[in-house]
Order: structure tokens, then sequence, then C-alpha cells
């Protein structure tokens, strides 16, 4: 019978390969040098598709993906079982189709979680205000095309961010299901898709202008409203 803390690793510069056991990924989570996979409600799901006890492990091969200039690896995955004999058979990811994963994966951060966030308030927020190092006011088309530029999602392109633990240096990432593992060569983080995700900036400044207009006169000095420099920016 495998064991259920088995982890066998296999690494080289750009691959990281584990075998490893969804006991051992959730016993893992929080070390802060390693990915890891939380199956969530698509565990329970395959069990009982295969009729698995609950009280065992299932079996992932894991592989962590580098990608020069970017901060995390992309990741891919495929979960087994013995099932016949003892002998591992594959199972089928689509049984989990429409239920998220949750992915730890380490990188460290040396400015505001926002910046590498696609979902905050600092790339979606018309309202939202911030200065270049030269006192210049940032509209949202610059600071989205910066994080696609820079590299900064600490999640791949289906993901969203859900937590940063300052602690163990990781981010966790609520995921879609890969129901396929790819062709290795193929594997890449598709930073079109990423850009794809931002809020549209024009819908957003015909729903807030009237929310942003005041804010800019309850100030009484439009000249250090940064916000009323966003429909100059966009407009």
């Amino acid at each position: 019978m495998i064991d259920n803390k088995i982890q066998l690793i296999t690494k080289n510069k750009t691959i990281y390969i584990t075998f490893t056991s969804t006991y051992e990924q959730n016993m893992n989570e929080d070390k802060n040098n390693e990915t890891t996979i939380n199956l969530g409600l698509c565990e329970k799901k395959l069990k009982d598709a295969y009729n698995i006890s609950y009280n065992n492990s299932l079996y992932i091969l894991k592989i962590d993906i580098n990608e020069t200039g970017m901060k995390i690896p992309k990741i891919e995955y495929e979960v087994y079982y013995p099932l016949y004999d003892l002998n591992l058979e594959k199972l089928d990811l689509s049984k989990c189709e429409n239920i998220r994963v949750e992915l730890s994966i380490p990188v460290y951060l040396d400015n505001d979680i926002d910046k590498h966030n696609l979902s905050s308030g600092y790339y979606n927020n018309i309202c939202s205000k911030t200065t270049s190092k030269y006192g210049t006011d940032i509209c949202l088309k610059d600071r989205q095309k910066e994080f696609i530029d820079n590299n900064m999602t600490l999640c791949e392109e289906n993901c969203d961010l859900i937590d940063y633990n300052e602690k163990t240096k990781k981010a966790k990432c609520s995921c879609e299901i890969k129901i396929k593992l790819p062709l290795i060569e193929e594997v890449r983080i598709d930073t079109n898709l990423l850009y794809k995700r931002f809020t549209d900036i024009d819908y957003i400044a015909n729903i807030n202008f009237l929310k942003c207009y005041k804010i800019v006169f309850q100030k009484n000095e439009l000249k250090n409203n940064y916000g009323f420099y966003f429909f100059m920016c966009i407009f």
C-alpha cells in the first residue's frame, strides 16, 4: 500500500516535480519553501465518484515550472489513486468542473500587497489615488500596464489572490481546476489573459463619475484631489 505521507521530489533549474499525497500537501501548506495544492471540495467529489474512503489520501503529481522573469511558477498537476490491484490510476478531474482549488506559493514581497493583486482597488477603483516618485498622479491604465510589464502577479491567470501570509511569505490563490496536464514546453503564464481580467476602465468611469466628483469638491482643493486627474488621464 502507498504511504499516505509519501513525498518524492525531483528538480532542475526550471522544473520541480513532486509526487505527493493530499495529506502531505495539507500538512505542508504553512511551510514557506514549497508550493502546495489544497483540492478542497474536489477531493471529496473524487472520493465520492470513485468510492474511495474519506480516510484515505489521494496522490498528486505536481509540476512547478519556473518562467524567466516571473515571481511565481506555473503549477500543473494530476491526481491518482490505486483503484485496482494497487496500480495507480489517474482520476478524471473533469468531475471537479466548476470547483476551485487553492494553491499556496512562496513569494517575497517588498511593497504593498494591493500592487500585486489585479482585483484590488489600486487597479480598478477610479477614485483610488497614488503618485509616482516625481509627485505626479498615476492613472489606472498606467498602473495596469505596470502590473503586466513588471510581472507583478502572485497568481496564475485563472486564479484570484485571496490571502498573503506575512509570516510564511506565501500567497494563497483560488484557482479554476485544471482538467488536463499540458506539454511542458507549452506551459507559461498568459499575461494577455491577466490583462483582460482588469475591470473595463470606461465602465468604471461611467458608473463612478458622480461618486468621484463629490470627493473632489468635498475637499475644496481640486489640485490636491488626485481622483480628479483620473478623468484627465482617461478622457
